[in-house]
């Protein structure tokens, strides 16, 4: 199995335009795999994007993703964020900030009018000491070996959250 610097995976039911998703990544000097998960009408692969069907919930589609990842990295991406300036390589960028703050959960950030102002990443938004919640922060694999996945309980919504609060309780 050849290994890849990063493994980009999402969950999607929106395959018509997916591979716009490709254009946040192509010019990276990074070696990175898309990994797509979700009702397509067949499994394809075009470049560097792998789609994956499959009928099941969100969660479980991100778990289907990682278990065929070969990247160092893991990056939990979603199908309608997009890098500000495609021309800039944001996914070295991001993953060279991740690997010189170890241990850090390094995070995107949204430029959306709601998620402009950072205290709307916050776990508690009326609280101004709760901890900053990341957006698809890297994590290396073998921090997910080591500290678990998703959790089961979590197979619609917030499992992002459970494990970056996993994570953050463990020192990250």
């Amino acid at each position: 199995m050849k290994k890849v610097d990063v493994s980009i995976i999402l969950s999607t039911k929106n395959f018509r335009n997916i591979e716009n998703i490709n254009q946040n990544f192509q010019n990276s000097q990074l070696d990175y795999e898309i990994i797509a998960v979700g009702p397509s009408k067949k499994n394809y692969e075009i470049d560097k994007l792998k789609i994956v069907q499959s009928f099941t919930k969100p969660v479980q589609c991100l778990e289907i993703a990682k278990n065929i990842s070969k990247g160092e990295w893991l990056l939990i991406w979603s199908d309608d964020v997009f890098f500000l300036d495609i021309k800039k390589d944001n996914l070295k960028n991001l993953i060279d900030l991740a690997k010189n703050n170890e241990n850090f959960l390094i995070s995107c950030r949204l430029m959306n009018e709601i998620n402009r102002d950072l205290n709307s990443h916050r776990y508690d938004t009326s609280n101004l000491n709760s901890p900053i919640l990341p957006i698809a922060a890297p994590l290396k694999n073998e921090w997910i070996k080591s500290n678990g996945f998703y959790d089961k309980n979590f197979i619609a919504t917030l499992a992002d959250i459970d494990l970056y609060l996993r994570l953050m309780s463990k020192g990250f």
